[in-house]
Order: C-alpha cells, then structure tokens, then sequence
C-alpha cells in the first residue's frame, strides 16, 4: 500500500490506533458470548478468528465491507438485528469519532517542542535537513512496531 507522506498521520492514526480498537471490539463480543453461557476462552478465540478470518477476506476479495456485511444478512434474520442494533448503538460514529480524536492528538503532539511523548512521525519530514537521519528512525520504528503488531506497511511514497 502506497501511503503520501501528507497522509501518514491518518495512515498511522488508523493502523497504530486500530488495534486498540479491535481489541475492544474483540473483547466486546467476547464479553457478550461470555454473558450467554461461552467460556472466557472459547468466546476470545472465537471472536478473534472471526475479525482475523473477515480482515483476510476483505483483503483476498478486496470487496467493500458493506458488501461483506449485507452478504451475511438475511433479510428479518439474527444477524441483520444484530447489525441494526450496532447502529442505534451509535457503533459507527463511535468509531469515526475514535480515529478523528486520536488524528487531532497526533497533531497536536507533534506540534509540541521538547514533547517527551518520543519520536513523532510528523516532525520527521519538517526539516528536510534531518532526513535520512528521520527516514532511518521511521523505518526502525515501523520495524518494531510491526514486530510487536503483526502488522506490515508494504511501501511508502515519499512526496518532495
């Protein structure tokens, strides 16, 4: 996935944030089975296989996430009440709010001099004089993060 460097604070924002908030979707459901008789460990490890089972499809498919959502819904069916109870629930917004507040701290962050938060991936490509220095950093991070996350950023595009 090619990512612009005027596009890696929300590219970050999504893929260093969202983990969290899977994870909190995970153990939402998990809590949910766990509430209807599963035991704790049957309940993560079904609700992990399901979001890591529907993140490989997507992108093996790479069709639309509404798609894949209406595919699995029967109309009058558990699923599709299931779905419309998510969104009186406000799921969606919750999410989109997440991912906005986490942007605007990150931008916020990275505005600050002499921050202690460590190496902000922003203030990297401000001063073109620090680039390969900033560039060998970033790339050490995204090594460690990936090592920790599972998660790979295949390539980036850097703008002039």
């Amino acid at each position: 996935q090619f990512v612009d460097t005027n596009q890696l604070s929300i590219a970050g924002t999504v893929s260093g944030c969202g983990p969290a908030f899977a994870s909190m979707f995970l153990e939402a459901l998990a809590d949910a089975a766990v509430m209807h008789g599963l035991t704790r460990d049957t309940a993560y490890s079904l609700a992990a296989q399901m979001i890591a089972g529907t993140g490989k499809l997507q992108l093996k498919t790479g069709a639309h996430p509404g798609a894949m959502k209406d595919a699995v819904c029967s109309p009058g069916g558990t699923t599709i009440r299931g779905v419309a109870a998510l969104e009186r629930g406000g799921l969606r917004a919750a999410v989109i709010n997440a991912v906005d507040a986490a942007n605007i701290a990150e931008h916020s962050s990275a505005s600050i001099a002499g921050s202690n938060s460590g190496p902000r991936i922003k203030s990297v490509y401000k001063y073109s004089i620090f680039r390969k220095n900033a560039l060998d950093t970033f790339y050490t991070l995204v090594k460690h993060w990936t090592q920790i996350s599972g998660m790979i950023i295949v390539s980036i595009k850097w703008s002039q």
